[in-house]
């Protein structure tokens, strides 16, 4: 069971608790087979770029950024691109975690991310998600 959670949430924490809070909830007469369905289900598989998980996903990049894990951004990163995040949308997300955050200790990092999200305004094609993101995610 518990392999199979952490499959399911895909290094997200919060995912993971939720599901095992559905295992602890569960009758304890719920056949496993029923029990691993209705973990399934309650996990989507695709990525909504309207709903939560948008906004889970950047918000988790935006901590790692902050919190000085840069394997842990570039991972979130990639999973973002991988589902098809639009690019200028993380720049304008960085570009605000870098004015209000990072910006207080390092004075370079504003001009920094404005030069990418110049960079990739001009010149972000679908193109480079799918060379960049399969290097990002098997590197981590």
């Amino acid at each position: 069971m518990v392999t199979t959670i952490a499959s399911l949430s895909c290094g997200d924490a919060r995912t993971a608790l939720s599901l095992l809070e559905l295992v602890l909830i569960s009758a304890q007469t719920t056949p496993e087979s029923a029990l691993l369905e209705s973990l399934r289900r309650s996990v989507s598989t695709s990525y909504d770029r309207t709903g939560d998980a948008r906004y889970d996903l950047i918000s988790v990049l935006h901590k790692s950024v902050r919190g000085s894990q840069a394997g842990a951004a570039l991972y979130w990163l990639a999973r973002m691109l991988e589902a098809g995040e639009d690019p200028m949308y993380i720049a304008r997300r960085m570009t605000v975690c870098a004015s209000e955050d990072i910006g207080m200790a390092d004075r370079g990092a504003l001009p920094l991310v404005s030069a990418i999200d110049l960079c990739v305004s001009r010149a972000w094609n679908v193109e480079h998600v799918d060379r960049l993101s399969p290097r990002l995610l098997g590197g981590l």
